[in-house]
């Protein structure tokens, strides 16, 4: 048995440093998306209106975001329903056979977010700071979805 030297980004480490990085951005959304909430919607007078194509590349950001974690917790807990059913949940086997599209779903919308990402640079519709960490969030999404097929979940090689 011969013993081969893995490259850098085949080690553990790096992948779990790159999930780790990725999850905390991705979470980082539901937490700035509340505190617009508080500045923008509760402060009485104060309401921004975003144009179209803005907003729709914060959804699919969010949209990202939302099922990246999904796909990292419903696993867990569909396993966890099977283990104490002892393999008798049939609602767990049918949500894990499910998962499998969620993979997919993510990198379609990683990729329409990063084409959407283009013109909102273009007609700088947020300020600097807004855009640079939407910038970060398509590469969290790219990153994660070369996770899924580095760990072969986005199809089969």
């Amino acid at each position: 048995m011969a013993l081969e030297k893995l490259s850098w980004y085949e080690t553990a480490v790096f992948n779990q440093v790159l999930l780790g990085a990725v999850l905390l951005l991705f979470l980082s959304v539901f937490l700035v998306g509340l505190a617009n909430i508080v500045r923008h919607y509760l402060r009485p007078g104060r309401v921004v209106f975003y144009a179209c194509l803005a907003s729709a590349a914060h959804w699919t950001m969010v949209a990202v975001a939302g099922l990246s974690w999904l796909f990292l917790v419903l696993p867990a807990v569909a396993t966890a329903r099977l283990i104490t059913s002892l393999g008798a949940d049939l609602i767990s086997l049918r949500l894990l056979n499910g998962l499998s599209l969620l993979p997919w779903l993510i990198a379609v919308l990683t990729a329409l977010s990063a084409a959407l990402l283009v013109p909102v640079w273009r007609g700088r519709y947020w300020q600097l700071l807004a855009r640079v960490y939407r910038t970060l969030l398509v590469m969290a999404g790219v990153a994660f979805t070369w996770l899924l097929v580095f760990w072969n979940l986005l199809g089969s090689a």
